[in-house]
């Protein structure tokens, strides 16, 4: 099992993000590539469209089988 994360370049989401949040999200995605090489494991990052890179990576690889998930965007409740 190879765990990634794949983002289009020119990801509008991103960019619309402040350079704090951006900081944040891509802070993130490197304290998860850490834990996951401190379990044995890495994280694969991709820079370019998932729909893309998935498949690529998947042929790169030999894969039989690909398990993928969707973005998952959890917004804030607005009050």
């Amino acid at each position: 099992m190879l765990p990634g994360w794949a983002t289009p370049s020119c990801d509008v989401k991103l960019q619309r993000l402040g350079c704090a949040l951006r900081a944040g999200l891509l802070g993130a995605v490197a304290a998860l590539r850490e834990g996951l090489r401190a379990l044995g494991s890495d994280l694969l990052v991709r820079v370019g469209p998932p729909a893309a890179e998935v498949p690529e990576v998947a042929r790169l690889l030999g894969a039989a089988r690909v398990v993928a998930e969707e973005e998952v965007e959890h917004r804030r409740a607005r009050r």
